[in-house]
């Protein structure tokens, strides 16, 4: 080893810890269900772009829930994590994986605060 580089150990976060984030993720995704969600707007907006067919076969509930699901679980946290490949350019030894993760609290805390701002 040399004094210029020194080994990191890698970051592990506890199951536990992702394991209730991804849950309470999934419990905020049936905020849609509430009238006053300001999602709701955005995720019509996006029902009208889907092709017909397959809003027919799904009520709208539950297109809502798996919109909220993808905004939640996917998107969020995904745009975080390429918003950190820089990070990782420039040191080796970032670890993506802990980004996705702070996305997913991101997503959470983007979520909590709209249904607050719905209320």
């Amino acid at each position: 080893m040399s004094a210029s580089s020194p080994l990191r150990a890698p970051i592990v976060t506890p199951r536990i810890i992702i394991g209730l984030l991804v849950g309470l993720n999934l419990l905020v995704a049936f905020a849609p269900v509430r009238a006053k969600n300001p999602m709701l707007g955005w995720h019509q907006l996006l029902i009208d772009l889907l092709p017909v067919d397959w809003v027919q076969a799904i009520s709208v509930r539950v297109l809502h829930i798996g919109l909220q699901l993808l905004w939640l679980l996917v998107l969020i946290p995904s745009g975080i994590t390429l918003a950190a490949v820089p990070f990782k350019l420039r040191d080796p030894s970032f670890q993506l994986k802990l980004a996705y993760q702070m996305g997913l609290f991101v997503a959470l805390v983007f979520s909590i605060q709209m249904m607050r701002a719905g209320r």
